[in-house]
């Protein structure tokens, strides 16, 4: 049974699961629970990733050279210039931007078996539920191998 909802994701994360999405929608054309959660989820994906990229023109605006009228410096390829230090000031509000949690939509559907892994970490979240850790601590392992020794 599908479970839609929301998640608490970075704009990173966002941006890793559109590109995932789209990656993976192109290679799988068969019709599955899946790959209607991954097209449900991507488009609505893409509404909080045109947020972000808005917030990012932003940013470059701020930080970008400007002349004496205020007007924006552009270079021969016509992108934005900027000063050593306002591009180190814009490289971290992006940063910052880009690590910021948001609500994303979220479709949990059952994960099939064949799912890439690099595929299955960019749906977690969105459409796949998180694995369960099998992991045993640290410190289990050690009184394992202390009983051991004593029985010896």
């Amino acid at each position: 049974m599908a479970q839609a909802s929301t998640v608490r994701k970075t704009y990173k994360d966002v941006f890793a699961f559109v590109n995932a999405a789209n990656f993976w929608l192109l290679k799988n054309k068969a019709e599955s629970r899946l790959r209607y959660a991954v097209k449900k989820v991507a488009k609505a994906c893409e509404k909080i990733q045109a947020t972000c990229q808005e917030q990012i023109e932003e940013i470059d605006i701020e930080y970008c050279s400007v002349d004496k009228d205020d007007i924006i410096v552009k270079d021969a390829k016509g992108n934005l210039s900027f000063t050593k230090d306002n591009l180190r000031k814009r490289n971290a509000k992006q940063r910052e931007l880009l690590d910021k949690e948001v609500d994303a939509p979220s479709h949990i559907v059952k994960a099939p078996a064949e799912l890439e892994d690099l595929i299955r970490d960019a749906f977690t979240g969105f459409v796949l539920a998180a694995a369960a850790s099998t992991v045993e601590p640290e410190d289990a392992a050690d009184d394992v191998l202390a009983g051991e020794k004593d029985a010896a």
